[in-house]
């Protein structure tokens, strides 16, 4: 088994124009990071001179960016995350599919398919790892 390492980079680009386009400097990053062979989870702020965030953009947009914000949010702080269907529903504001609740494929780590709803955990940097039909789920960080 191959061992993955990430590097987690807190900190600034700076411009030396007054102003940078955040949508062509993520493109730019993007295509860096995509060209290398490299994968890139998280998001991406503008902050003015005042420290405010200005523009913020993420990684994933869709029907569970509620679940991703959360775990994104954590993923700095905790190996480990268990979330009762409960609990992902109330993240969520709306309840799973049955599917959800029925079938274990549906919280398979691939984001092919009918499987585009993993692409909010795996973006933000975890993989389902326990399954517990109808009661919780277990992410751990990549």
């Amino acid at each position: 088994m191959n061992k993955r390492n990430s590097i987690l980079i807190n900190g600034s680009i700076f411009s030396d124009k007054n102003n940078i386009n955040h949508d062509e400097f993520l493109h730019k990053f993007m295509q860096f990071i995509d060209g290398n062979g490299l994968k890139f989870r998280g998001a991406t702020s503008i902050f003015n001179e005042q420290g405010k965030v200005e523009d913020y953009q993420k990684r994933y947009d869709g029907k569970y960016t509620k679940l991703y914000e959360f775990l994104f949010q954590r993923r700095s702080c905790y190996p480990e995350i268990s979330l009762s269907f409960t609990e992902i529903e109330e993240i969520l504001q709306f309840n799973l599919p049955k599917s959800a609740y029925k079938y274990g494929a549906w919280w398979s780590n691939e984001t092919s398919g009918t499987h585009s709803h993993a692409r909010a955990w795996i973006l933000a940097g975890w993989k389902t790892a326990k399954i517990n039909l109808g009661t919780s789920i277990n992410f751990m960080r990549e």
